[in-house]
């Protein structure tokens, strides 16, 4: 039986091509090679470069053939859940901890070599690599250009009727970790009706147009975020598309948050985090073994 037609869709640099791969690994569909959005589409040819087309998602979704998938950045619509159920095509949503799609891009656009398939491209990927002194001062400039995005406009995805959603979290999680259970992915290839093989899915790892390479994926906004860095994230979208996706700014795991001056006049945040929650860092917990309160300094900046 031919499968039926299918959309890979996600949110910018929450695993899009992730998804593309796992769902190539299940030897099912054919890639059309195009990128839809609302507006417009994208073809992505095999020498890596692109072509914007006048072909919004409303005009593409009838022409999906079965047996085929195509990727897609595409927010909830009405229409466009209407048109998915009349034409019977399978729909997945693969979204992600915002923080994390921030450092996402930073890595995709300063390291990745196929992010450059134009001269714009490639003067934005030197400027990134020359002009900034670390990855911490690049993070803090993408902060500034991407909290503005609010990506709430997704969230109705999670609970339609014409999309099977999956957080990059639990999907990456299991696969990585070669768990007998994986519930998340089993759900998913219950969803495309496709017979799980656990052994092949590995090969779905860190080999897509967009990955970074880098294995530490889920919470790696920690390695970059301090005081500073969360406090330029208190921004309405920003936190509009954190608590729509079901993410929090600020972990549970916090039990009090206190400003002090240090010796050398310094302003300074100081986090108190309870050890024995779940959502503590690992690095916290292995530091703190027993139930107990691990305290972490960052400086704060006086300039905002």
């Amino acid at each position: 039986m031919t499968a039926a037609p299918l959309i890979a869709n996600g949110i910018p640099k929450s695993g899009t091509y992730f998804l593309d791969s796992i769902v190539r690994t299940t030897g099912h569909w054919q890639r059309t090679g195009l990128h839809m959005a609302k507006p417009h589409s994208v073809i992505r040819h095999e020498d890596g470069s692109t072509e914007t087309i006048p072909r919004p998602a409303l005009d593409v979704i009838p022409t999906i053939a079965a047996g085929t998938y195509t990727n897609a950045h595409m927010s909830w619509d009405a229409e466009i859940e209407a048109s998915l159920l009349a034409n019977k095509v399978k729909h997945v949503l693969i979204y992600r901890d915002p923080r994390d799609t921030i450092v996402s891009m930073m890595r995709w656009q300063t390291y990745n070599p196929n992010f450059v398939t134009s001269d714009a491209e490639r003067q934005r990927q030197t400027e990134l690599q020359l002009g900034f002194a670390n990855d911490r001062d690049r993070i803090r400039h993408f902060i500034l250009l991407m909290r503005w995005n609010d990506y709430s406009d997704y969230s109705p995805w999670l609970k339609s009727p014409a999309c099977h959603a999956v957080r990059f979290e639990d999907i990456y999680r299991e696969i990585t970790s070669g768990e007998a259970e994986m519930p998340t992915v089993r759900r998913l290839y219950d969803y495309l009706e496709v017979t799980l093989q656990p052994e092949e899915l590995r090969a779905c790892l860190h080999n897509s147009v967009t990955s970074s390479g880098e294995k530490s994926k889920i919470g790696a906004w920690r390695q970059f975020f301090g005081a500073e860095e969360l406090a330029l994230l208190e921004y309405p979208q920003f936190k509009q598309s954190m608590s729509a996706l079901g993410y929090r700014l600020h972990s549970p795991a916090i039990t009090k948050t206190e400003t002090y001056r240090n010796e050398e006049g310094a302003l300074l945040l100081r986090e108190y985090w309870d050890t024995s929650h779940p959502d503590c860092p690992k690095h916290m917990r292995d530091l703190n073994p027993r139930p107990t309160v691990y305290i972490r300094a960052e400086p704060v900046s006086e300039e905002q």
